[in-house]
């Protein structure tokens, strides 16, 4: 016996044909949630990554800082060194950012105090060591920063310090009529880049890290 299929009434065909447009249209969606989810996956671990990469260039620059304070101390501890520069301060102030021109100022470069550490200035109160102070290479270095000079791979680190406001202090036992002892207020200016040959690169002077810390210092007798 020959079976004939029955036709299907017209309002069944056009239900089926508009069943497949919403099946398309839905994974169509689907597709584009997917794809939006992952941009915005990737986006925010690129934002994770770079927030993560400024709290670390902040500490960073915090302990350039922080060492700019422990060696202009110990740079100024030196015999006849703060008389010196307390001296060329009053003679011939620099042009400091924490002071107007004119001012009372003298600035101390990284490269002066190395000048004391790698045993470039003979002198036989010189106390240094043989090495940078920011180094990777030397032995002894004081942190694991490159030195601005560094042309190699590595987070460059360079600070430089400023005297200002000099105050006449008293300091218990010492006769004010003979020695004099001065508070001035250093400010230490610490910087992290990354590396380039030169100090005039703008794209890593774009991206480069930079706090200023004060603190009071007792120095002299300076006169």
């Amino acid at each position: 016996m020959e079976l004939t299929p029955l036709p299907f009434p017209h309002g069944v065909r056009r239900r089926r044909a508009h069943e497949r447009g919403a099946a398309v249209f839905i994974v169509m969606l689907a597709i584009v949630l997917l794809s939006g989810l992952g941009v915005w996956a990737v986006q925010s671990a690129n934002l994770a990554e770079g927030a993560a990469g400024f709290r670390r260039e902040s500490r960073q620059v915090q302990y350039v800082s922080e060492l700019g304070f422990q060696s202009g101390m110990a740079y100024l501890s030196v015999p006849g060194v703060s008389t010196t520069l307390y001296a060329m301060a009053l003679r011939a102030p620099d042009d400091c950012a924490s002071a107007g021109a004119t001012s009372f100022c003298k600035s101390i470069t990284l490269e002066e105090i190395e000048d004391l550490t790698t045993n470039a200035v003979a002198d036989p109160t010189n106390p240094g060591t043989g090495a940078f102070v920011l180094d990777t290479n030397a032995a002894g270095s004081l942190s694991h920063y490159k030195s601005a000079a560094a042309t190699d791979a590595g987070v460059q680190g360079n600070f430089y310090l400023e005297l200002t406001d000099p105050e006449t202090a008293q300091v218990p036992g010492v006769d004010l009529s003979k020695t004099k002892y001065k508070r001035v207020t250093m400010t230490s200016f610490g910087l992290v880049r990354p590396p380039a040959a030169t100090a005039c690169n703008a794209t890593a002077n774009a991206a480069a890290g930079r706090l200023a810390t004060r603190a009071h210092v007792l120095i002299g007798p300076v006169d």
